[in-house]
């Protein structure tokens, strides 16, 4: 199965749901100090990984794109070496489960932004769109860590930096997180992470592309026989992909089963017979 955004995207918020729902358990032998070291450790991987996919996709005109607030607070975490150094005796034990369950989710938030790093930037309408409900995916994710990882502080005094890192991210990601669902899918969830021997029309386009800018790049290999094995190609592939797309619009035709041949003699339906109506009586 060929792994798409939304395939991964499910998974991100899958996991997010259990680390929030498994937020008040503690393994025996962790304390609370040791639960909110480990959910700080992987803070930066997780702020890098978001910002990653933040960035992939770029929205024109700049000021279009709603999420800069959430960009400087991500940055500032990404840049923070304390939070991944915590000062607390025995954090390495919470490595282990908080810290552990939060880089899951970075690592899968860093292959999103790969497989939507050479996505061109949104212009129309559509992709801004698209754009925007991407954003509110990654966002409502690092929310729902937030969260999590501010209930796991709760009022400790040597994390008060850290606390106050963490209500910055809740109240610049609260209005992504609470977007509707429907408004959150978009094309980019379809973008697939296509191997080189994937043998469909999306590894196809794949192998295509990046040969065919290659030969129209270069000055010794551009010539007009490349240009039109170049049109000749994208006609190809064109073709296919709206015969391939058109294909569930029009189902085929099934042919009518032949009409069954009688058995025996066909009877003579019987003459339609007058039933007499009723007459009045006469009037005396």
């Amino acid at each position: 199965m060929t792994a798409t955004v939304g395939t991964l995207l499910d998974d991100v918020h899958a996991r997010a749901w259990d680390l929030c729902s498994r937020s008040s358990e503690m393994n025996e032998g962790t304390s609370q100090e040791q639960l909110a070291a480990g959910y700080l450790a992987a803070w930066p991987r997780l702020a890098n990984a978001a910002l990653r996919v933040l960035d992939a996709v770029r929205v024109e005109p700049v000021w279009l794109d709603d999420a800069s607030g959430v960009r400087e607070v991500l940055r500032a975490i990404a840049g923070e070496k304390l939070l991944a150094s915590p000062s607390v005796a025995g954090s390495e034990v919470a490595a282990a489960a908080s810290e552990r369950a939060v880089l899951a989710i970075a690592t899968r938030l860093g292959v999103i932004a790969d497989m939507l790093s050479g996505q061109p930037a949104a212009r129309t309408e559509v992709d801004r769109a698209a754009s925007m409900g991407l954003q509110a995916n990654v966002v409502a994710v690092v929310n729902a860590v937030a969260v999590t990882t501010l209930a796991a502080l709760g009022d400790q005094r040597e994390f008060e930096t850290a606390r106050w890192l963490m209500l910055g991210v809740v109240a610049r990601s609260e209005r992504h997180a609470v977007t509707p669902t429907l408004e959150r899918a978009g094309r980019y969830e379809d973008v697939a992470a296509i191997s080189s021997e994937d043998r469909s029309l999306d590894g196809s386009i794949a192998r295509w592309l990046p040969a065919t800018i290659a030969a129209l790049g270069s000055p010794r290999r551009v010539t007009q026989t490349a240009l039109q094995i170049a049109a000749g190609d994208a006609l190809i592939l064109i073709a296919t992909a709206g015969t391939g797309g058109m294909a569930p619009l029009h189902p085929p035709r099934l042919p009518r089963p032949p009409a069954r041949p009688a058995k025996g003699p066909l009877r003579p339906r019987p003459p339609a017979v007058a039933i007499p109506r009723p007459q009045r009586p006469p009037h005396r």
